[in-house]
């Protein structure tokens, strides 16, 4: 089970005797529930406290007193009592693993196990109590940010990228509402997190895209370069590794019609996820996926809906289709510095509809 897993981790990192592959999977397991992070920061001081010899009962009592003050434990909850025989000296490994079977007997009665049955997936409650930086950006606009650890990110329009302050000296997780690029400076240690609409993608060190709008239908996550870990929030058993040059996009049955079932195919009873490869143009090598961090929209067999959407991030304006013939019609082509009505023309080369710009509102029928 993944809750004993993760004991016998933390365990051997107090002892001081975790290798680097699970250091890298212990630090996967804890960014996957903030509350377990949490605990995790608590204990991250056991390992100074040292272990009285077993038969000085007074001294593993204050042992236990201080591990439990670490934890925020009060004295109403006494720990179960363990029978351990009576002698004088005890090996150091011996006391390190007596180590960690105190603190595990002090958060077991302490309540803290239920941490890792899944509860407190709510993001606001997974948030709580940290601090962060946000980034925000509007339409027609992006932003680059870099970030303590020499990782850099891309934020595109409408979009809204928050990170915790102490980043990269704990942690590396960044929360994402929108479309972000990500160029992520190398550490097996300490896996980066990006948590996205329902996904969460974990990664060491690489570069990759992910779009996931509120109010879209489906999150997207494009990879360039390196190796990153796609999947459902609280869902480990559903990842997904993607390789260089794959994308996958994950949403509901009706969002991923037949049309876009061109790959690989991963679907359960709420959601599919489809994994395809990435296009390179052939004139320059630009994918459709990171074009806008080159100032150009591309868009390949892509339904007019989808267009319109990014046209209005693009343009800072609202698209509205009144007609679903028109929504459902794929659309190839590219912009770069159009502007809106320039753009629009280019569009009813490929297909004919009339359009009306009021203000910043754009209403296109046939």
């Amino acid at each position: 089970m993944i809750a004993d897993r993760i004991w016998q981790l933390l365990a051997k990192k107090i002892n001081g005797e975790l290798e680097p592959e699970e250091s890298a999977e212990l630090n996967t397991l804890i960014v996957q529930n903030q509350e377990l992070f949490r605990l995790h920061e608590q204990l991250a001081g056991i390992r100074d406290l040292s272990v009285a010899p077993v038969g000085d009962k007074a001294a593993q009592e204050r042992s236990l007193a201080a591990i439990k003050a670490r934890l925020g434990e009060t004295d109403d909850t006494a720990p179960e009592e363990v029978a351990i025989p009576e002698t004088t000296t005890l090996r150091l490994h011996m006391r390190r693993w007596l180590a960690a079977a105190a603190v595990f007997l002090v958060l077991l009665t302490g309540g803290a196990f239920y941490l890792l049955s899944g509860r407190g997936d709510d993001s606001a409650e997974r948030t709580a109590g940290t601090a962060f930086n946000e980034i925000s950006t509007t339409g027609g606009s992006k932003s680059r940010v870099n970030l303590p650890d020499g990782t850099f990110v891309i934020v595109n329009a409408q979009s809204k990228l928050r990170y915790n302050k102490d980043f990269g000296k704990k942690s590396r997780e960044i929360f994402l509402e929108g479309e972000a690029y990500f160029n992520v400076q190398k550490n097996a240690e300490m896996p980066l997190v990006v948590h996205s609409g329902n996904v969460d993608v974990i990664v060491t060190g690489t570069i990759f895209n992910v779009r996931a709008y509120p109010g879209d239908d489906v999150v997207e996550a494009s990879l360039l370069q390196g190796a990153i870990a796609v999947m459902p929030h609280g869902d480990p058993e559903r990842k997904i590794i993607l390789r260089p040059d794959e994308k996958i996009i994950i949403g509901n049955k009706k969002a991923i019609s037949s049309a876009n079932k061109k790959g690989y195919l991963v679907e359960s009873q709420e959601e599919r996820m489809v994994i395809t490869k990435i296009k390179h143009q052939p004139t320059d090598s630009l994918v459709a996926e990171t074009a806008w961090i080159e100032d150009k929209m591309l868009f390949n067999a892509t339904p007019f809906e989808e267009v319109a959407k990014r046209m209005g991030r693009w343009y800072n304006v609202s698209v509205t289709i009144n007609d679903s013939t028109l929504k459902s019609m794929p659309l190839t082509g590219s912009f770069e510095k159009e502007d809106l009505t320039e753009a629009l023309e280019a569009l009813r080369m490929l297909v004919p509809f009339n359009y009306t710009i009021v203000d910043r509102q754009v209403t296109i029928s046939r």
